[in-house]
């Protein structure tokens, strides 16, 4: 027997969301509503504007494909997910198969009327339909924790998103960390900003794989990491039409990465920098050394874009090490954004008994 109890909740209607065919209206429809959900979520976040949002998302991307699905209640967007998989015939796509990313949310004042349910089963139909298996989805609101702890996902990985005011930074501790490898006569800087030559990151990127790989990620299901040179390219060639700089600051043995920093900057958002990779290879930690990079790289930083006031970095919560690296500088916790997992088969098993009850 089917209990009918949504009587009380209003009908949802799930529409695709093409980025590249949709109209000046829906685009509309679409930036007010991400709007009111930087709003609800994170008042005090400056907001991509609307001809930025547009341009990112209907430009195709090397490594994944965006799939975008929008809730409307009465016509007007009341949530959305999109999910993002690996594009087919990209390098190790095999160990990528199994895996699809998911991000959904809901406009505040429409939570708890069954519209993330009905995007559940949106996104549940479209990895069964198409094999996958793994689902992983992140959150830092409490609200998206208590939907992904009620639907049977796990927490797999926590990350402290840390954010360093530069004015905090004590004093010559910047300069000292920076002359810290010194006491090593085999190393030397090598140092790239506003680009890293494509030719020399393509002899960087095993030892940056590597450097991917060991660092503390919980655990957390995932394909090997790897850095990918056509992505890079689509990224630079951004850069190169909108602006932006990237600067990789690496401690070399010889041949050999000894550590590296690296860090992005965006016009869109001038006063703000973020962090990518921090890493030290096996051998040489214990000397300092991720304290050298992050110095140096904020040494560089600062003088190539002096009004950076905030750097941003995320570490898992786990990598003790970087983590007291990054205190020492100053960088302070902003938020933890747990990472969560579930197999395609528990999260339809959770649909159906959901759609028993008619919600």
């Amino acid at each position: 027997m089917t209990i009918d109890i949504r009587g009380h909740l209003p009908r949802i209607e799930i529409r695709v969301f093409d980025p590249k065919t949709a109209s000046d209206q829906d685009w509309q429809a679409y930036h007010a509503y991400r709007r009111q959900r930087m709003h609800d979520d994170v008042p005090d976040e400056p907001i991509v504007s609307d001809d930025v949002r547009r341009r990112d998302m209907t430009r195709d991307w090397p490594l994944t494909e965006p799939h975008i699905r929008l809730a409307l209640i009465d016509g007007e967007i009341a949530g959305s997910a999109m999910f993002w998989t690996r594009r087919p015939g990209t390098e190790d796509y095999d160990k990528h198969a199994r895996y699809i990313a998911g991000d959904m949310g809901v406009r505040k004042d429409r939570r708890r009327r069954g519209v993330g349910s009905a995007l559940l089963r949106t996104f549940v139909t479209f990895a069964r339909d198409r094999g996958y298996e793994i689902a992983t989805c992140s959150t830092f609101l409490d609200d998206g924790a208590a939907f992904l702890d009620a639907v049977g996902a796990e927490v797999k990985q926590r990350t402290r998103q840390n954010r360093l005011q530069i004015g905090d930074v004590p004093a010559g501790l910047v300069d000292r960390w920076a002359k810290a490898y010194e006491t090593h006569n085999a190393l030397r800087w090598e140092i790239h900003a506003p680009r890293v030559p494509f030719d020399r990151y393509r002899e960087l990127i095993p030892q940056l794989n590597l450097l991917l790989n060991s660092q503390p990620l919980g655990t957390l299901d995932h394909p090997p990491l790897r850095v990918d040179l056509d992505q890079i390219r689509a990224w630079y060639s951004n850069m190169d039409t909108h602006g932006g700089e990237h600067i990789m600051v690496l401690l070399m043995h010889d041949e050999t990465v000894a550590a590296m920093s690296d860090v992005s900057w965006d016009p869109e958002f001038p006063e703000r920098s973020f962090v990518g990779l921090t890493g030290v290879a096996p051998t040489w930690r214990g000397n300092g050394l991720a304290k050298a990079v992050k110095a140096r790289q904020l040494q560089i930083l600062t003088q190539r874009q002096p009004q950076v006031h905030m750097v941003i970095t995320s570490n898992a919560t786990v990598n003790a090490a970087m983590l007291a690296v990054n205190t020492q500088l100053g960088f302070k916790p902003h938020r933890e954004i747990r990472t969560y997992q579930a197999t395609i088969t528990a999260l339809e098993e959770w649909s159906a008994q959901r759609a028993l009850f008619g919600l």
